[in-house]
């Protein structure tokens, strides 16, 4: 667990165990000293998790790099997210229904591990919609009873 004052992440096993070697390697004392180590080499993955946590290091901030990282989305799954919105809303806005359980569905093939829980739908709709991003699926789905805030 990655501590940053009251905020903390979870990182995988896998990633720690590199955080730790890196961090042996090079007698680094602090994580972000750690992480720039890790990125001057060839570790895709670790890059794109040390910008989703520097950009969530508040998670008032930045909720949906949080929620991401809390759940250990990969990059493709969060392209995978965006691109399943705007397939969402294009639906929408062509007049096609597309029920809050449809989309879940959708959800749960993008992250596997989360089969069955609808609250990872509603927290990613949330969040977007909250943050003025995909406004349509927001306002859509929660008239569609999803619930959201």
């Amino acid at each position: 667990m990655v501590r940053i004052g009251y905020n903390s992440i979870t990182l995988d096993e896998d990633t720690m165990n590199k955080l730790k070697e890196a961090q042996n390697r090079g007698n680094f004392k602090t994580i972000p000293e750690t992480i720039r180590s890790l990125l001057s080499s060839s570790q895709p993955e670790l890059l794109h998790k040390f910008h989703l946590l520097m950009s969530c290091v508040d998670s008032e901030k930045d909720p949906f790099s949080y929620l991401m990282l809390e759940i250990d989305a990969t990059e493709k799954q969060v392209l995978a997210v965006f691109d399943l919105m705007d397939y969402t809303e294009k639906k929408i806005r062509a007049g096609k229904k597309i029920g809050h359980h449809t989309f879940e569905t959708k959800i749960y093939k993008i992250f596997p591990k989360h089969h069955g829980d609808y609250h990872l739908a509603e927290s990613i709709v949330g969040i977007l919609g909250e943050q003025g991003r995909w406004v349509e699926v927001y306002k859509y789905m929660k008239k569609d009873g999803m619930n959201l805030r």
